[in-house]
């Protein structure tokens, strides 16, 4: 899954009749300056992450995905709202302010979230799905639902290493299967601008603009300009510059390497005895992931558990082959795999040959 990446900030897209802040200021003024409000350790984060899975109560996936859709509908709608409604309050002689002003200016990396996160609807249906307590349908993917509580537990505030080690300790109660990882990018951002359609609401466009300083307005000294400069650091983020840098975060995230790390298969599969698979490029990996995502869904074994299995074959095999030609660690045992529905079994053209994936399994 390619990671699709877009400037947060788009300058070229401004709001009609307003002189918004470069994306170089932005970086600066918003994000590069945003410090963490919520201090959270690793046994409170691992406590969430447990908890929140042993309170799911799994339904069977039925292909609809009611609630998921009406929420981002709903979001889409109060940000265009929004949107629409704060530049029809503004004019050349004013200039937005606190969330307006950051709101405004990410209006193009908004409304590019949006139309990813829309095409992420058609791939959702089909996930395990857990009871959503209110929700249209009273189901939403449990994916979903453990990223709400990640963001809510980390105060909105994402962050690789937070991310990494709530899903790893989630997993250890239970493990996601492949394709709800490969979503958790998506769910991220749909997360997340939930909670900025959420402060959205809040802005009043009728307070959310000053005049612009005229041109022939006494130039500040440089002493003034650093006091306004420390007085603007000195105040804490808004909710919504947190969630706008979170937004940014999950964009700037390698999520092909994210994948990696929380997928409780890969730990599994880079057990491989003869330390073959770790290797292995990403697509090698990933036709094997495959493989036993196929494997087990037709069959009653969970993915993790494919995996157990072919590692545990692979040692056999080792052990076989060491004992046959009377050698130390063999380093180009043939491989051989079987594809899901198939009894045949044909030559991996593409893992190198030091892995061992029996066929008899």
């Amino acid at each position: 899954m390619a990671t699709q990446q877009h400037p947060a900030f788009d300058p070229s897209q401004q709001v009609p009749g307003t002189e918004l802040p470069r994306i170089g200021g932005l970086r600066k003024d918003y994000c590069g300056n945003v410090q963490s409000g919520v201090e959270i350790g690793d046994a409170e984060l691992r406590a969430a992450a447990e908890n929140e899975a042993r309170s799911w109560s799994e339904l069977d996936a039925d292909g609809k995905i009611v609630a998921i859709e009406a929420k981002w509908k709903a979001v889409k709608a109060v940000i265009e709202a929004k949107l629409v409604e704060l530049r029809d309050a503004n004019s050349p002689d004013k200039k937005p302010v606190g969330d307006a002003q950051i709101f405004m200016a990410s209006a193009a990396a908004l409304r590019s979230s949006l139309q990813q996160t829309k095409a992420m609807l058609k791939k959702v249906g089909d996930l395990p799905q857990v009871k959503a307590g209110d929700a249209a349908s009273g189901k939403l993917p449990r994916a979903y639902v453990a990223i709400e509580n990640y963001l809510n537990t980390v105060g909105q505030e994402f962050s690789e290493a937070t991310f990494e080690k709530y899903f790893l300790a989630l997993q250890e109660v239970a493990p996601l299967e492949m394709n709800e990882l490969w979503q958790l990018q998506s769910f991220s951002k749909m997360s997340v601008l939930e909670g900025v359609a959420e402060q959205a609401k809040a802005i009043d466009a009728m307070k959310s603009f000053e005049p612009v300083e005229p041109a022939n307005a006494k130039k500040k000294t440089d002493e003034e300009l650093a006091a306004e400069k420390a007085a603007k650091e000195a105040q804490p983020p808004t909710l919504m510059t947190k969630l706008i840098v979170s937004l940014r975060r999950v964009d700037g995230t390698d999520w092909k390497e994210m994948f990696e790390r929380v997928n409780a298969i890969e730990q599994v599969l880079r057990r491989d005895p003869c330390d073959a698979y770790a290797s292995m490029d990403f697509e090698s990996r990933d036709h094997y992931r495959k493989l036993i995502s196929a494997l087990a869904e037709r069959s009653t074994a969970t993915e993790q558990e494919v995996a157990e299995k072919i590692v545990e074959l692979a040692r056999r095999f080792k052990r076989r082959r060491m004992r046959a030609c009377g050698c130390g660690n063999p380093t180009s045992a043939t491989i051989w795999s079987t594809t899901a529905g198939s009894s045949s079994k044909r030559r991996s053209t593409i893992a190198p040959r030091s892995w061992s994936v029996c066929s008899d399994w």
